[in-house]
């Protein structure tokens, strides 16, 4: 206020109220292309009552952290003893080459074990069934204590294609009593180097871990027990709704300047 009374509007500012009055209903056509509540649609909720998985495993010999290193992971479904019903295993097996007698052994016994496990029976392919914004990956994991020096340092998880496989979502874990509850979420197209959440090629989803140890005096198997894998998915919004905003965008714009332009010409 000066003297009693509203100073007046300037132009710009008349400028930028206009386009906000303008632009309200575009926020409702964004409401419609944007998920409500970033509601997520599931890819893949496997309970290992029936796994299909294909499998590998890296160990430091493959990256030349230990050229003796022979560790190797391998999959096999337990049907009992799950979080609740069926559940699988993967066995860690770190081992390193010696002979018999070689007790503590004289060398290098440090070891490095990957597993990769992708699941195989529901590929989704984003140009027919939907693209996808962003993933969500659940995996309920137990793991017995070692009783050694290797132990379980990350689980991680995969998107993979005809071409290959990305990993993303490295998270940290530890023994601990009973089931634990693995949830990484908000993973976009970028996380996967080279794989298209938005492509033509069928996506398959998938899980992993890294141990390590020392190993010098006995090999050690580590067991890790695995239920309930669940990926979700935000979906991205459908190009005739993407489409549909950007003409609303645009002329909302166009209006939003032919005002501006009747009040700068009064």
């Amino acid at each position: 206020m000066t003297n009693g009374h509203a100073l007046p509007t300037s132009l710009p500012t008349r400028c930028v109220q206009t386009l906000a009055m303008a632009l309200l209903p575009i926020a409702g056509l964004l409401l419609l292309a944007i998920p409500a509540g970033a509601q997520t649609i599931v890819l893949l909720a496997d309970d290992f009552s029936l796994p299909s998985y294909s499998s590998g495993s890296i160990n430091g010999a493959d990256s030349s952290t230990n050229p003796d290193d022979q560790s190797a992971s391998t999959f096999a479904a337990i049907g009992v003893g799950g979080n609740p019903g069926d559940a699988a295993v993967v066995f860690h097996e770190h081992r390193v080459a010696r002979d018999e007698s070689q007790l503590p052994l004289n060398g290098d016994g440090s070891t490095f074990l990957q597993s990769i496990l992708v699941d195989q029976s529901s590929p989704w392919t984003p140009t027919t069934d939907g693209g996808l914004a962003a993933l969500e990956f659940r995996l309920d994991v137990q793991l017995l204590p070692p009783n050694g020096s290797a132990g379980v340092d990350e689980v991680y998880f995969i998107v993979q294609d005809e071409n290959g496989g990305s990993a993303a979502g490295f998270e940290p874990i530890t023994p601990a009593s009973g089931w634990q509850t693995i949830v990484v979420s908000g993973l976009v197209g970028a996380d996967f180097p080279g794989r298209n959440l938005l492509g033509s090629l069928p996506l398959s989803f998938g899980f992993g871990f890294i141990s390590s140890g020392d190993v010098t005096s006995e090999d050690e198997t580590l067991a890790i027990d695995v239920d309930n894998f669940v990926v979700r998915a935000v979906p991205a919004p459908e190009p005739e709704s993407t489409l549909l905003v950007a003409a609303g965008v645009g002329t909302m714009t166009a209006l939003a300047r032919r005002r501006a332009s009747a009040r700068r010409s009064r």
